[in-house]
């Protein structure tokens, strides 16, 4: 859907009209699970984040301000939400090995695999397995810019930081990108000898 599209779509949602809210759904659900997959690599917590997306759209949209661009708004409601389900996860981790170190078994707790099943898979690394390996903050940056294409500005203002700190935290990821893939080629070459 485009964005006029979206726009009629919003208004009638404003109206009142759950139907209009499905087709909005319909219409941005793939965009938002593939960007919330980018930055919570877990496809379960992806889902899990995915539908908090739409519960915030949900509460959210009555504000919405039509003057404002509708994709840029949710990229900025997918960004606080997957970086809220990243906090949450620090906080069980935090609680778990504090269980631990008190003696204590953590039951049902499993940490999360996403480190995990990267180190697995160290030999068989992706571009996709490096983005996930950057850190929180220099991986939203480079998914906004890359697989949405916002300017350098916009992701400022989605990240709510200054442009010379998005800046410095795309160059500094574009570095370890670059950084891996010489090793991963220089194994490559060795594996091939």
């Amino acid at each position: 859907m485009e964005e006029d599209e979206l726009k009629l779509c919003i208004g009638r949602v404003k109206q009142g009209d759950e139907a209009a809210f499905e087709e909005l759904y319909a219409s941005t659900c793939g965009d938002v699970y593939r960007t919330v997959r980018l930055l919570v690599p877990h496809p379960q917590d992806a889902i899990e984040v995915t539908n908090e997306v739409f519960v915030q759209v949900w509460k959210c949209l009555p504000s919405f301000d039509m003057e404002r661009p509708f994709r840029f708004w949710l990229h900025g409601i997918v960004v606080r939400q997957a970086n809220a389900h990243r906090r949450s996860l620090w906080r069980r981790f935090r609680l778990a090995e504090k269980h631990r170190a008190l003696g204590g078994v953590s039951a049902g707790y499993e940490e999360p695999l996403v480190e995990e099943a990267l180190l697995r898979q160290e030999r068989s690394q992706t571009l996709i397995e490096h983005i996930f390996r950057l850190s929180w903050k220099l991986r939203s940056v480079i998914v906004l810019r890359y697989y949405h294409e916002y300017t350098l500005k916009e992701i400022g203002e989605l990240l709510r930081i200054p442009v010379g700190t998005v800046k410095s935290r795309h160059n500094e990821a574009i570095r370890r990108l670059r950084e891996k893939e010489s090793i991963l080629m220089e194994r490559m070459a060795v594996e091939l000898q």
